[in-house]
């Protein structure tokens, strides 16, 4: 549909557009062109219009710099039908507010509905409803869904009101209208508080006897009495709130009654601008242009202001990101380095200097080894350990940093004590009884390692198979790195470890005792295939239902762990969108977890603030404080988690998603009961 210059003579577009302080850019011409029409009858019109179409040549973020700074536009209105714009869209959104301008964007490709129609019209690949409302709270950017709704918040961006939650105050002509308001206002998340007494006692000075003077107002006919009571009031309230929305027949009144036209404009221009916004049965009036000529929104529906008021507010309440990635950091389509589960190192060997230098990749250390068998040095890279051999001492020193234990190895084969530093394992290798305990603390299992050499009868957690035919990295082989990063994250996962075979499982759960939980290897969603058995308390029954589900499921092998009980199960996860880039979620976990629909969603990674913030916009927040004399459990612990899943999905790109689910919060602690990552499509 071209482009349009309301400053200037450039109407290159199909009809008629009105120059306004509205800038657009549109992926749709048409949509462009409604939006148009649409703010010239609420009284506004275009400063710059531009349709990018399919963008093969320009981009949406190429052609909004310029709509931006135009001098005329004072706020944006994006349409789009793809985010490939990504994280940019919150630097472009300040550059708008730097200048006092706001952005809103109407975007679609939520539903299925929604995809299909935009495939077909510009080939655009739509970008997931939670993505594109994480990305508008991070940028700031007022999200909505409709080209009504666009001039509607427009109106509102435009009437210069307070940026702050804003307390609202209804004043109706009709109790029916402003009770109708005032709960619409309520449940769009605005305040509508209680007046003062001074006000109250002001108000019944003005008004009739049987009106209502809390909040809403009804003035319960003093309107047709004198029109000038409008304004007195809607000045009277404005000392208690920050909005006053008028509603009902204002406005009206001229359109009906000519007559009572000069009566009525006068009052319009006395109302406090900046302050007020009215909906009237009649925007058809004359009344109605004396109002927009003074600053003051006129609707012809009541949840129209409303909404437009409320999803402003709800803009400027954005969680954002620990960091804003440029697109192509956040769009990182590189291979991994080495390894596709985020184990391997990048390796690097330095032909005649007798070095080895190793730099690991998201999770081992830096690693210097001398040919010559003297002192090797490990520098620990975030969870791995320092290490020196003594080639001549007969003793091997390990201070483990984070995750490891401090393990001291004699060269005689005998006593060999590890000190657990933190949630690494105690470790006892006993000489000539062919048998090693190892007792696993936080991430590991319990282990027999026969002093032979020979297999260990019980499969060491790192050595399992990937399950082959999914995306999930499962509780084996690659998802054990993850794992062993979240916990030097501060997270804590239950005593257990993973087991090849029905014995080992049985051998495992002997050697942790107690109540365990044996969790079905292999499956994404365990519990609908009966995949996760609680309650087992002796190796036999864990050895028959390790059998019986091996007859009945594909399986990579076994997990198995301390039963942990009590609590609040949450859901913490974070994943990937192409367009976006990393996305968090927090919210009432377990089985449950899809049906209940219980989260919140942001940019990530976050920090610890931006986490607790985000667990407050779920209703398990509540569950949280304490819900019906139930102890209240650690925020912090979730919020810890939140930060941890964020900041390891952003550090592997090779990984499209790391949950939790649940991650059991608890009075003073939080374990995490299971763990899926799962790797980017090729």
């Amino acid at each position: 549909m071209g482009v349009y210059d309301g400053a200037t003579d450039l109407a290159l577009t199909w009809g008629s557009l009105t120059p306004g302080p509205i800038g657009v850019v549109s992926q749709s011409g048409s949509v462009g062109l409604e939006i148009g029409y649409l703010a010239t009858r609420a009284g506004l019109g275009l400063s710059r219009f531009v349709s990018v179409g399919a963008q093969a040549d320009l981009t949406t973020a190429d052609l909004l710099d310029p709509v931006i700074t135009a001098p005329n536009t004072r706020v944006v209105i994006l349409y789009l039908e793809d985010l490939s714009l990504g994280r940019s869209l919150i630097t472009l959104a300040d550059q708008a507010r730097a200048l006092g301008k706001r952005v809103i964007l109407l975007a679609v490709g939520g539903s299925a509905a929604g995809e299909r129609a935009i495939n077909s019209h510009t080939g655009a690949l739509a970008t997931p409803d939670t993505a594109v409302n994480a990305l508008c709270d991070a940028a700031g950017v007022i999200r909505v869904h409709t080209p009504a709704q666009a001039v509607h918040a427009a109106q509102i961006c435009l009437a210069g009101l307070p940026s702050t939650k804003p307390r609202l105050a209804v004043v109706a002509d009709s109790g029916g209208q402003g009770a109708l308001a005032a709960e619409f206002a309520e449940r769009a998340g605005l305040e509508v508080p209680a007046l003062s007494q001074e006000t109250i006692e002001v108000l019944a000075k003005m008004l009739p006897a049987d009106a209502g003077l809390a909040n809403p107002i009804d003035l319960a006919g003093a309107g047709e009495a004198d029109l000038g009571i409008y304004p007195r009031v809607a000045h009277a309230v404005a000392a208690d709130v920050d909005v006053v929305l008028l509603t009902g027949y204002f406005g009206a009144y001229a359109a009906d009654s000519p007559a009572l036209r000069n009566i009525e404009e006068a009052a319009a221009r006395d109302l406090p601008g900046g302050r007020c916004l009215v909906h009237t049965m009649r925007t058809d009036g004359p009344t109605t242009d004396v109002l927009r000529r003074g600053g003051i929104p006129v609707f012809d529906t009541i949840d129209d202001p409303i909404n437009a008021l409320a999803a402003t507010f709800h803009a400027n309440e954005g969680i954002r990101p620990t960091s804003n990635p440029t697109p192509a950091e956040a769009h990182d389509t590189r291979p991994a380095p080495e390894a596709a589960t985020g184990i391997g190192p990048v390796h690097e060997e330095h032909a005649g200097s007798g070095l080895a230098s190793e730099r690991v990749t998201g999770i081992g250390p830096a690693r210097q080894e001398p040919a010559d068998g003297g002192l090797a040095r490990v520098g620990a890279a975030g969870i791995g350990p320092a290490h020196q051999e003594h080639a001549g001492s007969g003793l091997a020193s390990e201070r483990v940093t984070g995750i490891g234990p401090a393990h001291q190895e004699p060269a005689d084969g005998g006593l060999a004590r590890v000190g657990a530093a933190g949630i690494g394992p105690a470790h006892q290798e006993h000489a000539g009884s062919g048998l090693a305990p190892e007792r696993v603390a936080g991430i590991g299992p319990a282990r027999q390692e026969p002093a032979g050499g020979g297999l260990p009868c019980v499969g060491a957690t790192g050595v399992g198979p990937v399950p082959s035919g999914t995306g999930d990295i499962g509780s084996v082989g690659g998802v054990d790195p993850i794992r062993a990063e979240l916990v030097a994250r501060g997270l804590v996962f239950p005593e257990g470890g993973f087991a090849a075979t029905a014995d080992e499982a049985a051998r495992l759960a002997a050697w942790l005792g107690g109540a365990v939980v044996l969790k079905a290897v292999g499956p994404v969603h365990k519990t609908e295939v009966g995949g996760v058995v609680l309650g087992l308390t002796s190796a036999g029954a864990v050895r028959e239902r390790a059998e019986e589900l091996g007859r009945r499921l594909e399986l990579a092998g076994f997990w198995v762990e301390r039963q942990v009980g009590g609590g609040v199960e949450l859901i913490v996860g974070a994943y990937r969108d192409r367009e976006v880039g990393v996305l968090v979620t927090v919210g009432s976990g377990g089985v449950l977890a899809e049906l209940v629909a219980d989260t919140a969603t942001a940019l990530g990674p976050l920090d610890h603030e931006g986490a607790l913030r985000l667990i407050g916009r779920t209703k398990a927040a509540r569950m949280l404080d304490g819900w019906r004399g139930a102890p209240p459990c650690d925020r912090d612990a979730v919020a810890r988690a939140v930060v941890a899943v964020g900041q390891v999905l952003a550090a592997h790109p090779e990984l499209s998603g790391v949950e939790l689910n649940p991650l059991l919060a608890r009075p003073g602690d939080s374990f995490a009961l299971d763990l899926l990552a799962t790797l980017r499509d090729p």
